[in-house]
C-alpha cells in the first residue's frame, strides 16, 4: 500500500501462500478483497490494513472480484465458479433518544423525529413512512453510533476513532482516539483504545485502565460492563472499581433508566437483575475490602426468562 502524494510505501499485506491474482477496493466498505492462487480470498481494513477475514470456498482458484456499488454484495469469480455473498450486515447503525432517531449509512449521518408521525392514522402491520433528514458526513466509516443517556449528544466510532456531536444541531463537540464507544450518566463515556478501556467525563480525561482480560466489547449504564467470551465484569465509572464479575457473556446489556434493575440478554435467554446500590456504595467507599470479583450483593436475579430474545 503506497501513499500516492509521498510515495511512501504505508503497509505490506502478507498472508497468501501464492500469486496475488487480484486486489479490489470496495467502493463503499472500507475494505480491500485479495484473491490468490492459493485458493483463498482475503479481506483487510482500508483503515488499519489488518486482516479481517480468510474466505475459502474449495471452488479452486478465485481470479477476480467485483462489488455492486450502494450495497453490501461481492461476486467472486473462481476456476469452478461465481460465488455472490453479503458482507457484514443489513441492519443500520442508529438509536434513539427521546423521539428522536439518528441513523448513519457509510460515514453519513441522518435524523428523524418520531413525534412527526401520525400514528392514528396508520392501519395495523402498515409500514411506518419515515422522511429521514440528512445531518452531514462524518470523517470516518461510522460502525457503531450510540446517544448520551441525556439525549443532547451522540457518539460515533469506527474501527480507531470516534467523533461526538450536538444532536440539536449538527456540530462537532469532541473527538479522538478508539473505538466502541459507550456511555454512562452525567456526560461521561469510555472508548477502548487496543487492549485498554479509556473514560472521559465532560473536558477531563480519568485516563486508561487494563481489564485483565482479553474482552470484545463494552457497554454502557448505570455501571461500565466489560464482556470477554466467558463473562463479564461490572466497573463503576469513577473510580474503575470492579462491582461484580458474572459468569455470562450476555450479547446485550440494558438498564432501567432509574438504575435500579438490568436485563442481561444471552442465547440461551434474559435475565432480569435487582442492582443493590446501597451495597454496592458501601463496597466502594471501603477499598480494603475489594475484590476482583466485586461484591456478591451487587446483583440479584428477580427474574429468568427462558426463551430465545432477539434484539435489533
Amino acid at each position: 500500500m503506497w501513499d500516492y502524494q509521498t510515495k511512501n510505501c504505508l503497509a505490506t499485506l502478507e498472508g497468501h501462500q501464492d500469486n496475488i491474482s487480484s486486489v479490489l477496493f470496495h467502493p463503499d466498505l472500507p475494505i480491500i478483497i485479495s484473491s490468490s492462487e492459493d485458493t483463498t480470498v482475503k479481506i483487510w481494513s482500508s483503515m488499519s490494513f489488518k486482516l479481517e477475514t480468510t474466505i475459502e470456498y474449495s471452488m479452486d482458484r478465485p481470479w477476480c472480484s467485483t462489488a455492486l456499488q450502494g450495497t453490501n454484495i461481492v461476486a467472486l469469480g473462481y476456476d469452478e465458479g461465481t460465488v455472490v455473498l453479503k458482507l457484514g450486515s443489513d441492519f443500520p447503525v442508529a438509536d434513539f433518544s427521546n423521539a428522536k432517531v439518528i441513523a448513519a449509512k457509510n460515514s453519513q449521518i441522518f435524523s428523524y423525529n418520531l413525534k412527526l408521525l401520525q400514528a392514528e392514522a396508520l392501519a395495523e402491520d402498515e409500514k411506518v413512512p419515515a422522511s429521514f433528514k440528512e445531518l452531514g458526513a462524518a470523517d470516518m466509516y461510522i460502525q457503531g453510533l450510540r446517544f448520551n443517556s441525556n439525549g443532547q449528544s451522540f457518539g460515533v466510532f469506527g474501527e480507531i476513532d470516534y467523533s461526538i456531536y450536538s444532536s440539536r444541531a449538527f456540530k462537532s463537540i469532541g473527538y479522538g482516539t478508539g473505538t466502541d464507544l459507550v456511555w454512562g450518566k452525567q456526560n461521561i463515556f469510555a472508548i477502548r483504545v487496543d487492549s485498554s478501556v479509556k473514560i472521559i467525563k465532560g473536558d477531563q480525561d480519568l485516563g486508561a485502565f487494563k481489564v485483565g482480560m482479553d474482552f470484545d466489547t463494552l457497554f454502557g449504564g448505570e455501571f461500565l460492563a466489560v464482556k470477554s467470551e466467558d463473562s463479564i465484569i461490572f466497573f463503576d465509572w469513577e473510580t474503575q472499581t470492579i462491582v461484580r464479575r458474572i459468569e455470562i457473556a450476555p450479547k446485550s446489556v440494558i438498564w432501567k433508566e432509574d438504575g435500579t434493575k438490568v436485563l442481561l440478554i444471552d442465547e440461551e435467554g434474559a435475565y432480569i437483575l435487582d442492582c443493590n446500590k446501597e451495597s454496592i456504595r458501601a463496597y466502594l467507599a471501603n477499598p480494603e475490602v475489594h475484590t476482583d470479583e466485586g461484591v456478591e450483593e451487587a446483583f440479584e436475579v428477580s427474574k429468568e426468562i427462558p426463551d430465545m430474545v432477539s434484539v435489533k
